[in-house]
């Protein structure tokens, strides 16, 4: 299912009347009115649509997103073609607009994106399996060959992209759509989920190799049915962003929010916020910049 994405604005916007105040010679305030004006839209802020969107070329937006496949770029050991980056990039960069890339191993009703080079080797088993009544493949987490390849591709990845301003952020993550959610399907750690312990290896690697280029990862990896991040220190510690997969949905106070909470709600304060309006019904994506928004909360309070 495509869903469409955004990235929550993190600052605000001041109108165009705007006056600043100043000091005065007689010892008081005196208003000035600003001489610059605002006329698009802040870097790296708003509402993001696909790159594959009709409406992408506009100068409404600043950021455009992308899901991308690993073994799109890697098919055989050690070797990289990064070639379907690029043209994404520069096509994104041509529009005016920086992208949002989000690298996935499964996405329902598809097989994996693992690169063919591991899927040939004698004891990596997939599973297929149904996910959102599709058949679904999920990766061998139990392999180690398939751990290494993805702390490689993270170095290389951030050896190559890490400071090209062509890219604004990267999102990461394990399970459906990389969401670290196997929520329909065979979730099993350590089988078609990786083990907790990777997971923290991952983290760290990600925050040790990427330095100028924000990253994130689902508000979902705070349940520690999952992940081990919750109540860890060291891992909330790290530098990374958060992205909710169905904001404004209607029990988001109940359910989503809490995730918020404890991924610490200034988090935004350091690295990106963001997500994706809710898909659960017709009526979120279609309300969802509604005055009280699709489910009685308004976007910009949310």
């Amino acid at each position: 299912m495509m869903r469409p994405f955004f990235h929550a604005c993190l600052t605000c916007l001041l109108s165009l009347d705007a006056t600043i105040a100043a000091d005065d010679p007689d010892g008081g305030m005196r208003a000035i009115p600003l001489k610059r004006v605002i006329n698009k839209v802040q870097p790296m802020t708003g509402i993001v649509l696909w790159d594959t969107s009709e409406h992408n070329a506009t100068d409404a937006i600043q950021l455009e997103y992308s899901y991308m496949r690993y073994s799109d770029v890697v098919s055989r050991r050690g070797e990289y073609d990064w070639g379907i980056v690029e043209k994404k990039l520069d096509a994104i960069a041509g529009r005016g607009h920086q992208a949002v890339m989000r690298f996935y191993f499964v996405y329902p009703g598809n097989p994996t994106t693992v690169p063919d080079y591991i899927k040939h080797l004698s004891d990596y088993q997939e599973t297929t399996a149904k996910s959102e009544r599709k058949d679904t493949g999920f990766p061998d987490w139990s392999h180690p060959e398939l751990k290494r390849f993805v702390m490689e591709f993270q170095t290389r990845l951030a050896e190559r992209y890490d400071k090209d301003p062509r890219l604004a952020f990267l999102q990461t993550g394990f399970g459906l759509w990389a969401e670290y959610h196997i929520y329909d399907g065979p979730f099993k750690l350590g089988g078609t989920f990786p083990d907790k312990e990777f997971q923290a290896e991952f983290l760290k690697h990600m925050a040790s190799t990427f330095h100028d280029t924000p990253w994130s990862i689902s508000v979902d990896a705070v349940d520690d049915r999952v992940s081990p991040i919750k109540r860890n220190a060291a891992l909330l510690g790290l530098p990374f962003g958060v992205f909710d997969d169905s904001f404004l949905c209607k029990q988001h106070k109940i359910e989503n929010e809490l995730n918020w909470n404890a991924m610490d709600r200034k988090r935004y304060l350091d690295a990106p916020a963001g997500g994706e309006f809710s898909y659960y019904n017709k009526r979120d994506q279609k309300l969802a910049l509604a005055a009280d928004g699709p489910n009685g909360v308004p976007f910009e309070n949310a």
